[in-house]
């Protein structure tokens, strides 16, 4: 699965070409410049600082939290 081009605040051009592959529970973020696993409690890896902004890397991490958020299935009512 391919994010494609997003909006990155701070990104050299603008704009993100990431590749991100799901796992059983994570989803893996790799370009030359960014490297990252995130699941529904933890974020690991790094990025490039001078490729990527803070605003750019949150934006991706935002995103994938709003996938996996979708994806969850709603908890029981008690």
């Amino acid at each position: 699965m391919s994010i494609g081009n997003v909006s990155a605040p701070g990104a050299a051009n603008g704009y993100m070409n990431l590749t991100v592959n799901k796992g059983y529970v994570t989803y893996h973020v790799n370009d030359s410049g960014m490297n990252l696993s995130v699941d529904r409690y933890n974020v690991n890896g790094g990025y490039d600082t001078t490729r990527y902004s803070k605003e750019a890397l949150t934006a991706v991490i935002s995103l994938l939290f709003a996938v996996q958020a979708d994806n969850t299935p709603a908890e029981p009512q008690r």
